[in-house]
């Protein structure tokens, strides 16, 4: 709970994972709620946190104005608010809010992923281009906890007139310069899969 602006600028500075916030457009002034909404767009840049406008007065702000005016989510009277329309606003604001990180985490991802392809694009080695081929992996991993020891793969390349593995994940190092002949003899189908 923050009981002024000030006080809400303070929390969602020092915790970026608020999921959403129930906003009253008066506070110290009549639309300090409003002036809160701006600095958290346009100030914190955070366009994830879904703000629910809430009124006691809808006549000071009409809602269409409000709603283009400013980059709030819901806008809902005091008056209208029952506690059921309440836990369906908060339900629904938890649905949208979980699917954007989930959107904002692919987008990161799939940065990640661009970065390391670039690299190995200028690269001219086969081995320095295995070294970043994992990275790719890992990147595009749905997990964003998602570290290189919990990801299984092995790269093969043509060497010595046969196929073999030149890189692994570190749970399959004692694969690596095996043929791949022998790693397939040694594993099952369910463990590559």
């Amino acid at each position: 709970s923050a009981y002024s602006v000030a006080e809400a600028q303070l929390i969602l500075s020092e915790h970026d994972d608020i999921s959403f916030i129930l906003l009253d457009m008066v506070m110290e002034t009549q639309n300090a709620g409003l002036q809160l909404v701006r600095w958290i767009r346009e100030t914190l840049r955070n366009q994830l946190v879904r703000i629910i406008l809430r009124t006691g007065q809808p006549g000071l702000a009409p809602e269409d104005e409000i709603i283009l005016n400013y980059e709030i989510n819901d806008y809902k009277s005091k008056s209208d608010l029952t506690i059921q329309k309440l836990s369906l606003t908060v339900v629904n604001a938890l649905r949208s809010y979980r699917d954007l990180v989930s959107l904002e985490n692919k987008r990161k991802s799939l940065e990640l992923a661009l970065d390391h392809t670039l690299r190995i694009q200028r690269l001219k080695s086969s081995h320095s281009i295995h070294e970043h081929i994992p990275g790719i992996f890992i990147s595009l991993a749905d997990d964003s906890d998602t570290s290189y020891d919990t990801i299984n793969f092995f790269l093969t390349g043509y060497q010595n007139g046969e196929i073999q593995v030149l890189r692994t994940s570190p749970n399959w190092e004692n694969f690596r310069g095996a043929s791949l002949q022998d790693v397939l003899a040694h594993l099952n189908k369910s463990e590559l899969f």
